[in-house]
């Protein structure tokens, strides 16, 4: 279970302001200061508080509300809504209308939309001023289905819980004992360090069967030694016999443990994130960090994040940043970039359009729109590219946006996400006339290991055949010491194409979002494509046996033959085998085979995939007008998990980037 969308209205600097499309796992506001980062995470606990507020349960069977003996709904009558100032704790409120957009006291709105298993459900909470000192709040979402509420969620009466994690760590050196029940009302009054040691110690006693404490200390090996030295905790109290809770702490080879009060800054703001993560989570768990980077290493940072999207199985993360370094380390799939208006509706970034590269050189990142408008300079970009983990060579910028969004798809079922940057060549006759030059300056580049080390190839196979493909698969990696693939397809538009069921499910996924109303099925479909496959295929064997299109395509070989001989230094007749009279012919040949088995895939042009999808629609009365640049990429993102292409993998893990 997680949000998938929040809507508040009328609440402090917000007019009205909906988020889209929040992660499962974390979602990282950005903006300028005052831009309402920090008025979200209050605005999430104050939904919550509402709803841990109103919620009851029955004593008995309700018809007109779907509700049974036992089962849980909100109070509705005024006695049981009214709630004084002091009683809410989710939100700074020097005065009683400190709450409301523009002092207007106006009714604040939050909804949020929690999904689970496809199924979603809205719930959305009204706060009214009544007088100075009293709040009434009251459910807002009518008509409410309370069946599917007592569906959705099981641990009640708090099947949500909130973390709100401090974000100056600031140990008091003294701290005692608490039971469990005061240890939570700590954590949800936002005073969780206060109770740190206390935390610490139920993790370690209460919890040992379930070998959590034992994650807990790998887990902070990781973001704070990466794993370069061990870390013990020693606990000197115990809970019958003494009235403080001493924790000691001891790293590596360290002879003396130290009182956990004595660590950096850093390291207590890491222990106390850390913790959030492993506080006992109902039915859905939610954490919210204000700027935890800012006692916070830009690399502990980043161990942090994947750390982060490692417990998006128990946990869905809020936090706040306008740090660079935690920005250009982000997936731009968490990222959400707050505008400082009083209205808006946001996205993840990735669900932007993509930047429009420039069509040689270094490619933008999601990020850097969010980097300028911090202040930061576009050359940011650069150090971006040493950092990653990657640098893919591309032939074009669109290239590069495709890629970047089949690797985004991947993360989503990936265990974690590599730092990718582009480099846009210009087409392939400039990566095989420059490639060299690029490796010979990309060596003296280097942070830890060279940007050469980091670099690899993709282009398209193009007029090529397979052998061709596989024997320069073979041959470039020899010669230039970096990974390379070339897409099996002739395009990596027709990639698509390689596996025709996987295509028609994409195909049927894009139309329904067109037509909502469709009246046809995948099979009608299927039998659509593969007569437009069919037909494309009859009218590629007859251009390829012209004396126009042979004569074409000799001086293609020869051209591509001579500059990879001429700029590499290839033994080219061990990649393009055949004298200057057979190259042609056996080219064609190889290609009129694999249209015989039904290939489409390896002939096939941008603009032939372009002309298969759209007559394919309009044949069910679907008309696309956009060009293929523009609406490729809203395919690629509807594949997100289904379905998935084994093209893409295959270049996935021939460059290693996974």
């Amino acid at each position: 279970m997680h949000i998938i969308k929040f809507q508040i209205t009328n609440f402090k600097c917000f007019s009205q302001i909906t988020l889209h499309d929040l992660n499962d796992d974390i979602n990282i506001l950005t903006g300028v200061n005052n831009s309402g980062k920090t008025t979200i995470l209050e605005a999430l606990a104050l939904w919550n508080e509402c709803f841990n507020h109103l919620i009851f349960q029955v004593k008995r069977a309700d018809n007109r509300l779907n509700l049974n003996e036992g089962d849980y709904r909100f109070y509705a009558r005024p006695t049981e809504t009214y709630f004084a100032r002091e009683s809410l704790i989710s939100v700074k409120k020097p005065q009683y209308d400190s709450l409301f957009h523009n002092l207007t006291h106006e009714m604040i709105y939050l909804e949020v939309t929690l999904s689970k298993n496809q199924e979603q459900i809205r719930i959305g909470f009204g706060i009214r001023l009544v007088r100075r000192r009293v709040y009434v709040i009251t459910l807002e979402s009518k008509p409410f289905d309370y069946l599917k509420l007592n569906t959705f969620f099981k641990h009640f009466p708090h099947p949500i819980k909130i973390v709100y994690a401090s974000s100056v760590a600031a140990l008091n050196i003294i701290e005692a004992f608490e039971t469990k029940p005061k240890v939570d009302h700590y954590v949800h009054s936002h005073q969780s360090m206060q109770v740190l040691r206390n935390r610490l110690y139920r993790l370690y006693y209460m919890v040992q069967e379930s070998l959590l404490y034992p994650r807990f200390i790998r887990d902070l090996e990781y973001i704070l030694l990466n794993n370069q030295e061990k870390i013990e905790l020693s606990f000197l109290t115990e809970p019958q016999t003494d009235v403080h809770v001493i924790v000691n702490l001891k790293i590596g080879q360290q002879t003396t443990p130290l009182d956990i009060a004595l660590l950096g800054s850093g390291t207590l703001q890491v222990i106390e994130i850390l913790l959030s993560c492993y506080e006992e989570t109902e039915d859905l768990g939610i954490i919210l960090l204000d700027e935890p980077d800012s006692h916070i290493h830009r690399d502990i940072q980043k161990r942090l994040l994947n750390v982060l999207v490692k417990h998006a199985d128990r946990k869905q993360v809020f936090l706040t940043t306008h740090n660079e370094s935690l920005i250009r380390s982000a997936n731009p799939t968490h990222l959400f970039h707050l505008l400082a208006s009083p209205m808006g509706e946001y996205w993840p970034i990735v669900s932007s359009q993509y930047l429009p590269g420039p069509k040689i050189g270094l490619q933008p990142s999601r990020q850097i729109k969010i980097l300028e408008s911090l202040g930061s300079e576009s050359a940011l970009d650069y150090l971006n590219a040493i950092e990653a983990d990657k640098l893919i060579i591309v032939e074009g910028h669109d290239d590069a946006r495709y890629i970047q969004t089949i690797l985004s798809n991947k993360h989503q079922i990936a265990d974690n996400a590599p730092q990718v940057m582009f480099w846009a060549m210009g087409g392939l006759d400039e990566i095989i006339k420059h490639i060299e030059t690029y490796k010979h300056f990309f060596s003296h580049i280097k942070n830890k290991t060279s940007l050469w080390d980091k670099t690899v190839l993709v282009f398209d196979k193009d007029r090529l055949t397979q052998t061709h493909r596989n024997n320069l698969m073979v041959a470039l990696p020899a010669k230039l010491g970096i990974s390379v693939y070339i897409w099996a397809a002739y395009t990596i538009e027709s990639t698509l194409l390689i596996e025709i069921d996987q295509f028609v499910t994409l195909l049927d996924k894009y139309a329904r979002n067109l037509e909502k109303k469709r009246q046809f099925t995948w099979h009608d479909l299927q039998q659509i494509v593969q007569d437009e496959i069919s037909h494309l295929i009859a009218q590629k064997k007859q251009d390829i046996n012209s004396v126009q299109s042979r004569t074409a395509l000799q001086d293609y070989l020869l051209n591509r033959r001579a500059k990879l001989e001429s700029h590499l230094k290839l033994k080219i007749k061990s990649v393009m085998p055949g004298s200057e009279a057979e190259l042609s012919p056996k080219t064609t040949a190889e290609t009129l085979d694999a249209l015989e088995r039904g290939e489409l895939y390896t002939v096939a042009t941008k603009n032939d995939v372009d002309t298969l999808i759209k007559k394919s629609l309009a044949r069910l009365n679907i008309t696309l007008s956009t060009e293929i640049d523009y609406y490729f990429i809203e395919l690629l993102e509807l594949a997100k998990y289904s379905p998935w292409f084994a093209e893409w993998d295959n270049m996935i893990q021939t460059l290693n980037i996974y």
